[in-house]
Parts: C-alpha cells; sequence; structure tokens
C-alpha cells in the first residue's frame, strides 16, 4: 500500500510521523500499544505493519513530471511523500525500508527540507545533486546520503540511466545497489578516519 501526503501548502510543509521507528504508534494524537486488547488494524497504516522486516530507511528523491511517467519504486515504498519544487512541479519522496525494489526512478535532485524529511526518517537521503542550500544542509548536518553526482565513482555505480527516457528523466537504482553502496562508502570513510 502506498501512503500518499500531497502538501499544497508549499515547501515548508513535510510529514515528521516516523512509524518504522517505533514500536508505539501515534496515529491522530492516540498512541497505539501492540499489548492493549482490541483490533489494532485500525490505527496501524496496514495490517501487518509491526510484523514487517525492515532494513535502515531509504529517502529516494523521485521525479514527478509528465516526461518521468511512469515511476519506479513508489508501489512498495512503505510512505510516499509528495513535495513541491519550483516551476509548480512536484517530487515525491520515497520511504524504502522493507522489501527490495529492482528499480526505483527517476531519481531527482534534492531540496532543503527533503533532506529535513530524511533526518525526520533517519534515512539515507539518494538524490542526484540538489539546491545549494540543500547540499550545504547534508555536509552541515552530516545526513548519510547518496549523491549520484557529487558522491564520487562509488556512489555513481549505483545508479544507471535508461534509454527510454531523456535527461534528467532517466536515472535509476536499485534498493540493493544503494545499500551496497551505503555499506561501501562506509568502509571507506572508517579507512581514511
Amino acid at each position: 500500500l502506498i501512503l500518499m501526503i500531497s502538501f499544497g501548502i508549499g515547501a515548508a510543509g513535510f510529514c515528521t510521523a516516523r512509524p518504522y521507528l517505533q514500536d508505539n504508534i501515534s496515529i491522530n494524537g492516540t498512541p497505539t500499544d501492540p499489548s492493549e486488547p482490541g483490533d489494532q488494524t485500525e490505527r496501524l497504516p496496514y495490517p501487518g505493519w509491526n510484523e514487517r522486516e525492515r532494513q535502515r530507511a531509504l529517502a529516494v528523491v523521485i521525479d514527478n513530471s509528465p516526461n518521468a511517467r511512469p515511476q519506479s519504486g513508489l508501489e512498495l515504498a512503505e510512505v510516499v511523500i509528495e513535495v513541491p519544487v519550483e516551476g509548480g512541479q512536484t517530487r515525491f519522496v520515497a520511504i524504502i525500508s522493507g522489501e527490495d525494489q529492482e528499480h526505483i526512478g527517476p531519481i531527482r535532485s534534492a531540496r532543503s527540507y527533503i533532506v529535513d524529511l530524511a533526518r525526520e526518517y533517519q534515512a539515507i537521503l539518494v538524490h542526484a545533486g540538489g539546491a545549494l542550500d540543500a547540499l550545504a544542509s547534508i555536509k552541515d548536518q552530516k545526513i548519510n546520503n547518496l549523491d549520484e553526482i557529487n558522491g564520487g565513482s562509488n556512489v555513481a555505480a549505483a545508479f544507471w540511466r535508461v534509454t527510454e527516457k531523456a535527461k534528467p528523466h532517466n536515472l535509476y537504482s536499485s534498493s540493493d545497489s544503494l545499500r551496497r553502496s551505503t555499506l561501501s562508502s562506509m568502509t571507506i570513510l572508517r579507512r581514511r578516519g
């Protein structure tokens, strides 16, 4: 299932719920406790939410312009958030922490409020460059991220371009490639430190 949240408020609006990080989930201000008797499925995002196996979340910036459609990776994401970007366009931020996905994209650039979303979900931000303030926020806040443009050859190897779509609407990856790149990047940083 996909949880779609659309923001018409502007770039400042974003979702701060992090249900996959906690056992007790608060829905509409009402805390849930799995040990309470009664039907918990009404208060959880979907049946089986607490039973799903999860990995560290990826927050993938996905294009939503007409030239980017159809997108890949939204259908299996735990949460999908639509955020505005300039020119009346929007992007999706797909929070992926469960099932592996073979194709995710098209991946696009980050904005500062997307960096805030990744931080809220304690996710690894996956993007291709970004606005200058977003790149500064990533650096200042030490956000774990995989940047296809500025991440170096090790990170760039986790991404590929498809020929069916024109640039910049053709950059893709897979959850497995992204996680391998993350592990490899962490090993390189440990060697340098």
